[in-house]
């Protein structure tokens, strides 16, 4: 059942069953296809996925790809220029370019104590960051506990939750008790404000601004906080892992069809009907979401999806069940287990390896929060490098073959994210005769939307102002 219900509803007995999981009318509802890269270069192999809500067995009518098996193809681009694929009546143009950047990224970091949240917290996924917070427990092992990573200055909360969701810009939200407590930071006293639904969540909340979801038995629940009314879907949400916001959507990891395809992800507008976004054999479990990109981990990797645009990367990687995934807008990271010990990789290049047991990471701009061997301990990047492809860059040009990880475009690139630190600066790199350089381009702002440019369509470089041979 979906509509907009208050608290009279959200308090009707629980179903025996859960029910019926509508979708969206169409093979493909969400609208768009999962595409591994829109700009690939000339040979690249790119992978295609259909989110198909549909019966099994699954004949979409692909086109303009080399092979397909059902609700997955693939194509191997010859010429630069537009390649049209389509399926299941949706169509998608890649834009196939000469060159591709081959440099494989490697992030030096330092690596030292927190001792403020040195503390074990009841719900083990804490600590773990929001903005430039670090938010982790007292010695009562409630969530209280806050260390503003900008100026090292402590903050105890008046009172904390067990196990509260946390989201941008700065916000904790308590389900513990009735009313709902809600903390808007740097402010240590909650506000009160209802929560419209008296189930018990399975799992924190996610937060994104004003917007709140939640999971509880046999329901999905989006309300905005502060508002008396809520918005219910019937699914079947599992237990432990939260659910996510991105996009406009909500994501939870659903077992209805586990027998069939294995856990999957599905998503909600709010006002539709839920539509799959990974809907294929296998375990596809722990969302993320942060601005409108979308990640999970499934039984190959690590997979990012902008639900904007569709392009959806995938990381091979051995994560396991332990840990969940952390996004910084389209930068993931996750606990490793390829090694002989666990250990914490990130899309961009950001690793922390050894022979101890390295976990439970959460990640925000130049700042990595993980546990080593049960310690609490905060990774910062010496410098990070941004290419004129990555996922937050908006190219105005073809690339071409040239540049600092071997190509680079023939205009501007517009880069636009999320940056929390303060004193960081931008490096742009430039071509000369024998194989270019990084030149200084000045001070990078503090905000949710922070731009950097490059006219000349290469990479560009964050780092700490006055560290210039990092």
């Amino acid at each position: 059942m979906l509509g907009v219900l208050g608290l009279l509803a959200c308090q009707e007995a629980p179903q025996v069953e859960p029910p019926d999981l509508e979708v969206a009318a169409g093979a493909v509802p969400l609208g768009i296809l999962a595409v591994s890269d829109l700009e690939p270069a000339v040979g690249e192999t790119v992978r295609i996925t259909a989110p198909y809500a549909g019966p099994w067995p699954v004949d979409l009518g692909w086109r303009g790809v080399d092979a397909d098996r059902g609700i997955t193809a693939h194509v191997v681009p010859s010429v630069p220029g537009p390649h049209e694929v389509s399926a299941g009546g949706i169509r998608t143009v890649l834009q196939v370019q000469a060159a591709a950047n081959r440099w494989i990224p490697s992030v030096e970091v330092d690596l030292r104590p927190l001792p403020a949240l040195a503390a074990p917290c009841k719900d083990r996924r804490y600590p773990r960051l929001v903005g430039h917070w670090a938010v982790g427990c007292g010695v009562e092992g409630w969530v209280d506990r806050l260390v503003d990573l900008a100026t090292r200055e402590v903050i105890v909360l008046d009172g904390g939750g067990r196990t509260p969701g946390v989201g941008t810009p700065g916000m904790l939200l308590a389900l513990d008790e009735r009313p709902a407590r809600l903390w808007t930071l740097p402010a240590q006293v909650h506000a009160s404000i209802p929560n419209p639904c008296a189930h018990p969540p399975v799992a924190p909340p996610a937060l994104a601004g004003n917007e709140v979801a939640i999971t509880t038995r046999h329901r999905v629940v989006r309300f905005r906080a502060g508002e008396a009314v809520a918005r219910l879907q019937g699914a079947d949400p599992l237990p432990w892992y939260p659910p996510a916001l991105a996009g406009g959507f909500m994501a939870w990891v659903d077992g209805r069809e586990r027998e069939v395809t294995g856990t999957d992800v599905w998503a909600w507008d709010g006002g539709g009907k839920p539509v799959p976004v990974a809907r294929e054999p296998g375990d596809q479990r722990h969302v993320a979401g942060s601005g409108h990109w979308l990640g999970w981990i499934d039984d190959r990797g690590v997979v990012v999806e902008d639900l904007v645009s569709g392009e959806r990367s995938t990381v091979r990687a051995a994560s396991g069940f332990r840990a969940g995934l952390t996004l910084w807008g389209p930068v993931a990271c996750w606990e490793d287990r390829a090694g002989g010990s666990v250990d914490v990789a990130c899309s961009d290049g950001l690793t922390i390896r050894g022979d101890q047991d390295q976990g439970w990471p959460s990640r925000w701009g130049p700042w990595l929060l993980l546990r080593v061997d049960g310690e609490v301990r905060l990774a910062t990047a010496r410098s990070l490098v941004l290419e004129d492809d990555d996922p937050r860059a908006r190219p105005t040009a073809p690339r071409v073959a040239g540049g600092h990880g071997g190509a680079h475009r023939q205009g501007e690139v517009v880069w636009t994210f999320d940056w929390p630190a303060a004193g960081w600066c931008v490096d742009r790199w430039e071509a000369d005769s024998t194989q270019g350089r990084w030149a200084p381009a000045g001070p990078l702002a503090v905000g949710e939307d922070v731009e950097v440019r490059h006219p000349g369509g290469d990479a560009v470089r964050l780092r700490p102002c006055g560290s210039e041979d990092a």
